[in-house]
Order: C-alpha cells, then structure tokens, then sequence
C-alpha cells in the first residue's frame, strides 16, 4: 500500500504542476507575446535536454544506491558513489556547458526567426543556460540517490519546487522586472539555484554526512559503464523531442512555435501518471529477481496503459473546448489537432515507461541507447516529410509514428510483445484511435462532450477491470461505507 500512497503523492505534485502551467501560459502571453514565449519555451527545453549531459550518473546512481540497499550495502559504499556520481557530473556539466553556449548563441543568433528588435535581447542568454547546466546536473545525481533510497516523497517535492520555480520566477520578473529575454532566462537561473541547494543538503543527509569525501575509481567505473549508455538515451531522447521545435522554429518562426508547444507542453504534463508510477517502480524492479521484476513490469504496464487511456481519451474528446476556455481569442485553431495526435503518441510513450525502465533496471541501458541512436535519423526523415506535406499536423503525426516505434521495439525487447499483454493493450489503443477519429468527423457543439462520455465510460470500466484484484481489493476497502 505504500507504493500507491507514494505514487498518489507524486501525482498530485505533478498535477500542481500541470495546474500552475494552464494559468501562467495565458498571463506569459499577454505580457511577453507569442514571439518571445516561443524563444522562452526553447530556452526551457536547452535547460532540460543539457541536463541530460550528466553521463547518465542521475539513472546510474539511483540504480547503484537501490542494489546496494537490496544486498545490504555499507553506508560507506553508498556514499563512495554518490561521490563518483557528483564528480563525473560536474565535470561533464562544465564541458557541456560550453556547448551550450556555443549552440545556443548560434541558433538564436542565425537560424532563428524572430523580430529584429526581438533579437537585441539575446545578449546574454547563452550565458546563463550554459551557467545553469551543471547546477542541472549536480541537482538530478542528488534527487537520483535520494529515489534509489526510495525517499519518493521528498523527490516528488522538489520536482515540484522546480518546476514551480522554474515557471514562476520567469513570470514574476516579466511583470515586476522587465520583458526581455535575458532577464527572463536569468530568472530561470536562479530558479534552478534555488532548488539545487535544499536536494544537496537532503542528499548529504541522508548519505554523505559522517561519512568521507571521496571518491572511487572502481564505483566511477561501475556507474560510468552503466550511465554511459543513459547518457546516450539521456542526449538522444530528449533530442528526439525537441527537433520537431527548432525544425518548426527554423522554418516557420517563433509563433509557430509557440502554437505547437502550447498544446504539446499541455498534454505532457498528462505524463505525470506513468511517470510517477516508474518513479516508485524503478527501484523495485532493480532489487526483484529477473522472473519476479518482469511479472510485475507486465502487470504495472498494463495497469498503467488502461488506466492513461481514460486521461487521454477525455483530453482528446475535450481538447477545443478547454482550449477555448484557456486561451479565448488567442487560440490558434492548429493546435486543438495538435493537442489531439500528440496524446496518441503519448498513449504509447506512457505504456513504453515501463519496459524502458524494466530493461535499465535489470541492468541493460545499451539497448535503450543504441535504440534511440537508431531511431534518430529515421524520425528526421519522417519529421521532414509528415512537416513539409501536412505542417505543424504532421510533426505532430511524427511524433506518433516515432513513439509506437519506440513502444514496439522495447516490448520486443523486454520479451513482453506476447499475446496476454496484446489481449489488453490491443483493445484500448483502439478505443483510443476511435475516439481520435469521432472527434474529428463529427463537427457538433455537443460532440467533444458526447464523445467523451461514449468513450471514457467503456475505458474506465476496463481500466478497472486490468487492475489486479488485489489492488481492486484495497480501493475498495477504502472507500466510506455506510452502516445501517
């Protein structure tokens, strides 16, 4: 029962989040404009995909701390690698951090389409992404042993604060301090300082206090042969999810940009579910034995699939109305179909959680990064296709092909493509696909809510019905019942 409490727990931070990013989206807007929320949102992203250059030693020492809990490792030990892990970290945190600026002061100052006047605020933008890059790392080795010693809870917390910091900081100064853009990229770096110092502090409680400051050769060697191959997913993966924006923003300029990654960031934050499920399964999965951790990566997959459906039929039956509501006359009418594929895409993303993580945590993170090394250059090829036939419809139809590739793969991989696992995740991609469908034919201003209930309703019984009895069991004793 504690999984589910720390799985609801992170749930609700996420879904803060999500709360916080519908109100502050249609207050950026009206301060900043499309334009400079469209360089915004790429500055964010630059943040996010740099900290994936940390050597994959966040998966790597999350993984280490929860096999050396599960063979009842010394508290030295721990600590030992928790050390390796911030080191190697740091270092390629100042190497990466160079290339962050280098990148980023080129693309905003040559490819990028944006208004001349616009440009003059990119001063020192460069900058301060590349000054943040190693705080990301060194904050996410922190959080990662903290989750490997199943403080679940406390990470969820400070995902939370960072999130919060990192969207709140920028808009207070876009309505106390100024509207340009170097301002507000420098809040977004004291944000990301203000929530890297209280993880440390935690993980140096938890492990590094009373304990020396050291380092060791073996556990560097230990976590570099496991992080490396993450870190190749790590610097791939998020690649894959941010092309489709500079590709947009190269070709179609900064409001295309921002009438993509508007309903896109939104739906993303519907990933709060599958990865608040993996965020407490991980370490599971690595202390079990190989046949009992696949039993349950197969059980919580389906669970997890069956039960995601239900969010993102409703978001698919009620994308334009609550577009609409959100946004009023700023709505571009691209991104309700916008808002629409992509949930497909992240139907099938959300059931890959799990085999992804099944395959790292028993140890093989090779074949997750050569997977994703692999899948590069045919998602530019269809990227470049889908976008110049249909525009922002087909990015966003490359992204679906690109995520059922991926969860095909990884099935295959983890050896549960078989015909227990497609007798439950068949059907509900289906009803999936139906509702996409339905939406989009019947033109009705009932329709999204029709559609939603027609749907939604067989969805929910079925995602009850994939739950395994026992948690059935313990819902239903929670529920208040009355007594005669």
């Amino acid at each position: 029962m504690q999984s589910v409490k720390d799985i609801a727990f992170s749930f609700a931070t996420m879904a803060v989040v999500v709360i916080v990013t519908i109100i502050s989206v249609p207050l950026f807007l009206a301060q900043i404009g499309a334009e400079r929320y469209g360089a915004l949102a790429i500055a964010w992203l630059v943040l996010g995909y740099a900290g994936q250059a940390d050597f994959g030693m966040s998966r790597a020492i999350t993984q280490r701390v929860a096999a050396l809990r599960g063979a009842d490792g010394d508290a030295g030990q721990s600590a030992r690698a928790i050390w390796s892990a911030l080191l190697v970290a740091s270092a390629i945190g100042a190497v990466a951090a160079l290339v962050v600026f280098v990148v980023v002061d080129w693309f905003f100052g040559g490819p990028f389409k944006i208004d001349p006047e616009i440009a003059d605020e990119f001063t020192y933008v460069a900058l301060m992404l590349a000054v943040s890059t190693p705080l990301v790392n060194i904050y996410s080795v922190a959080v990662g042993a903290l989750l490997g010693a199943e403080r679940v809870q406390l990470v969820a917390t400070f995902h939370l604060s960072s999130s919060l910091c990192l969207t709140l900081f920028p808009l207070a100064a876009a309505y106390l301090v100024a509207v340009d853009l170097s301002t507000l990229v420098f809040a977004a770096f004291l944000a990301r300082l203000a929530v890297t110092a209280p993880a440390v502090a935690a993980c140096w409680r938890q492990f590094l206090r009373n304990q020396p400051t050291r380092s060791s050769r073996a556990e560097i060697g230990n976590l570099a042969r496991f992080g490396s191959w993450v870190m190749v997913t790590g610097l791939v993966s998020p690649l894959l999810v941010i092309s489709d924006r500079f590709l947009i923003g190269a070709i179609l300029g900064a409001v295309a940009v921002a009438v993509y990654t508007i309903p896109f960031q939104v739906a993303n934050r519907t990933m709060m579910i599958p990865y608040a499920v993996m965020q407490v399964m991980f370490p599971k999965l690595v202390r079990g034995t190989d046949t009992g951790s696949h039993a349950n990566a197969r059980e919580y997959m389906v669970v997890l699939g069956s039960v995601y459906a239900v969010v993102v039929i409703g978001v698919i039956s009620l994308a334009e109305p609550l577009l609409r509501l959100w946004l009023g006359a700023g709505l571009d009418e691209r991104s309700i179909l916008i808002a629409q594929v992509i949930m497909v895409g992240l139907w099938a993303n959300a059931v890959a959680q799990v085999p992804f993580g099944f395959i790292q945590a028993r140890g093989d993170p090779k074949f997750t990064g050569l997977l994703h090394v692999a899948e590069l250059p045919i998602y530019f090829a269809v990227l470049v296709l889908l976008g110049s036939a249909f525009g922002l419809a087909g990015v966003a139809a490359a992204f679906v092909v690109r995520c059922a590739g991926d969860l095909l793969a990884l099935l295959y991989r983890a050896r549960m493509l078989d015909r227990w696992v497609a007798a439950r995740l068949v059907p509900t991609a289906l009803v999936v696909l139906a509702a996409l469908a339905a939406i989009r034919m019947w033109d009705h201003a009932f329709a999204p809510y029709v559609i939603a209930a027609a749907f939604g309703a067989p969805a929910t019984i079925w995602a009850w019905a994939c739950l395994p009895a026992a948690l059935r069991q313990q819902l239903l004793s929670r529920l208040p019942m009355r007594t005669a």
